[in-house]
């Protein structure tokens, strides 16, 4: 299957030019949100500058505990909304990305060698079609490389018809319909994360 097919399915054009999470904004922006540490758009960029942590600035500078507590609090919301839509699908950049970049941003021989086994399953399989996950370890290393600004991937969560954009700690998610909202606005209070509106 297909992103496109995907998006069909789900009653959404498949824009040929433009970021699909853009073009899904403006045909239903109140299904759109971002997965944050913020409850609003912090709009002032110097004050945001001074309580934003990424991981490369963590990384070398003392702030990698910080930044690893906020890491785990949104790959536990999507973990958990992995256990009711098992497998997720997902479209994921991995393979255009240096192989050994990738393991030095991971840290962990565990992890590295789960990298590997998803970079030979992935190889299997045409570049179109979307990538089935039923191993919970393939979704944590694609969720770390992603949260770290190493690769891009959407997370598609059939049951929930929800849609999720990895590539830092605010993550775009689409989601159809109010009660699986809820459902996620509730796992997201108590991991201490928010799923903040699109539009504010």
């Amino acid at each position: 299957m297909k992103l496109k097919d995907i998006l069909n399915a789900f009653n959404l054009n498949y824009p040929a030019k433009f970021d699909i999470f853009t073009s899904i904004c403006s045909e239903f922006p109140e299904r759109c949100h971002y997965l944050d540490r913020f409850p609003l758009l912090i709009s002032e960029p110097e004050v945001y500058s001074q309580v934003e942590v990424f991981f490369d600035r963590a990384n070398n500078n003392n702030l990698l505990k910080e930044y690893l507590v906020e890491e785990a609090k949104i790959k536990n919301v999507i973990k958990k909304m992995w256990v009711y839509n098992n497998p997720v699908l997902v479209q994921t950049s991995l393979l255009e990305n240096e192989f050994d970049f990738l393991l030095k941003v991971l840290n962990s021989n565990k992890k590295s060698t789960t990298l590997l086994k998803l970079k030979t399953d992935l190889c299997k399989q045409d570049n179109d079609l979307l990538f089935e996950i039923n191993n919970i370890s393939y979704l944590d290393v694609l969720l770390e490389l992603g949260l770290r600004e190493r690769v891009s991937s959407i997370f598609i969560f059939p049951i929930f018809k929800t849609i999720i954009w990895t590539n830092d700690l605010v993550m775009p998610l689409y989601v159809e319909d109010d009660s699986h909202k809820q459902l996620i606005e509730k796992i997201c209070t108590v991991e201490g994360v928010y799923l903040r509106p699109y539009k504010q």
